[in-house]
């Protein structure tokens, strides 16, 4: 993962860069969010490397934004999708939304705050955490929370290019760390 995102930086520090005005900014936001969710749907991987997959991919996103917002694909949008195929880098369309969004928040002063849960969490536990980060960061903050069963219980918290690991599996791996030393 950690790979992906280096090659995703620079394409969203290049996007961000060129969108300009705050409409700009959210156009793009919107184009790479519907391309991550696209990217990220369970039939994607298969089609990915068939030859071919581009016009797919092309239509399924010109369908998508059309119902959000009255626009289909703008030509700046085709232009990366065939970059990003032309450099066969088109499966890191989701990290560059990642990085776009880490980018675009920073510019703001606003933290962006990964969380990943075994379990999902409560409106009332996603208050208090909020709080707590805003307090601990002190900036504001967006939540990104994704659930990961195999984490058995706990949360890992990642900003700021810190990694905090209150699961029960990297309690695990931290003793069995110790025990071979």
């Amino acid at each position: 993962m950690a790979e992906s995102k280096t090659v995703a930086r620079p394409y969203a520090k290049a996007i961000l860069a060129n969108a300009g005005d705050d409409k700009a900014q959210q156009q793009w936001r919107q184009f790479l969010h519907t391309a991550k969710a696209v990217m990220q749907a369970p039939e994607v991987p298969e089609h990915l490397a068939l030859p071919g997959f581009l016009p797919q991919l092309q239509s399924w996103l010109e369908q998508l934004l059309k119902k959000q917002r009255k626009h289909g694909l703008y030509a700046e949008e085709n232009n990366l999708l065939r970059l990003l195929e032309e450099h066969d880098r088109i499966a890191v369309l989701p990290e560059i939304a990642d990085v776009y969004d880490e980018l675009f928040y920073a510019k703001s002063d606003v933290c962006m705050v990964h969380i990943t849960t075994a379990q999902a969490l409560s409106p009332a536990e996603e208050k208090t955490l909020q709080a707590l980060m805003q307090k601990k960061t002190g900036r504001d903050v967006v939540l990104d929370i994704h659930e990961d069963a195999a984490l058995i219980a706990g949360v890992i918290i990642e900003y700021d290019g810190l990694v905090i690991d209150q699961t029960l599996r990297g309690r695990m791996a931290e003793f069995a760390q110790k025990l071979d030393d």
